[in-house]
Order: structure tokens, then sequence, then C-alpha cells
């Protein structure tokens, strides 16, 4: 995700992701950024459930701030806010993508009409890639 959105998930003084870890009970890591990178990896590692909460979690965090941006921005100070688009890019190895994917591509229609995301898998990386990327668009409803 973006520098900006990793140092929000961060908090001040780490207060925010410590709270996504003790609620979720997942490891949560995010990458040191690099010089010149524009995007920091997050990692989350737990159980299912943990894991979804864990996402939960974060997009509350990211959401919160960006709607006391945005009132800060236009003095409302308790106007409507648009919905926040959130796009999460998963690395998987090729046997998940094939999971999500499904026969003739059923699994992940299902999983688009179902959530109303938009779900795009990236081509491989190379022929020596075991890795893809999956692109998940979506608002929360």
């Amino acid at each position: 995700m973006s520098n900006m959105a990793a140092g929000t998930i961060i908090g001040k003084g780490g207060a925010n992701i410590k709270q996504v870890r003790e609620s979720s009970q997942c490891k949560v890591t995010i990458t040191e950024q690099g010089p010149g990178e524009i995007e920091r990896l997050v990692c989350i590692t737990g159980v299912p459930p943990s894991v979804n909460h864990a996402i939960e979690l974060i997009v509350d965090v990211l959401e919160e701030a960006h709607n006391d941006l945005v009132q800060m921005d236009s003095g409302l100070g308790g106007g409507v806010v648009e919905p926040l688009s959130h796009v999460f890019k998963l690395l998987l190895t090729n046997n998940q993508v094939g999971g999500i994917i499904g026969k003739g591509g059923s699994t992940i229609n299902s999983m688009r009409e179902e959530s109303g995301a938009m779900i795009k898998v990236e081509a491989p990386g190379g022929p020596m890639s075991n890795e893809r990327i999956v692109i998940v668009t979506a608002t929360r409803t």
C-alpha cells in the first residue's frame, strides 16, 4: 500500500498497528520504506477469520483518517463523506490463484458478483515466477 496509508496504519508511536495486532490476534508487519519506493508491503499472518478481522480494522483506520481529513478540509465538521475506494494487492502463489479463478473462471466470477468488488489477476511476472498479484478494488458497503 502507499507510504501514506502505511503510516496511517502504523499510527502515532505505533498505536494503530498495536491495536490491530491485539484485537485481531494476527502478526501484522509493514516493510520499511526503501529509497524512491512509493508502496510498502503489509503482511498479515493468522487464521482466516483473524486475518479478515485485521483487514477490517485496517480499513476502519484508513477510513477514519480519510473522513477526518475530508471534514477538516471542507470545514463541515459532520457532513456526508463519500465512501472511500480501497485497493488491495495480494501476492499469491500460482496454485492459490488457480483456486481463486476456478474452473473456467467460475469462482472468481462468483466472488465478483457476490462482493461487488473488482478482482483482477495480473499476468505472471515471468517464466520462473511462482507468484502472481491479485488486485481487489472495492468500497465498503
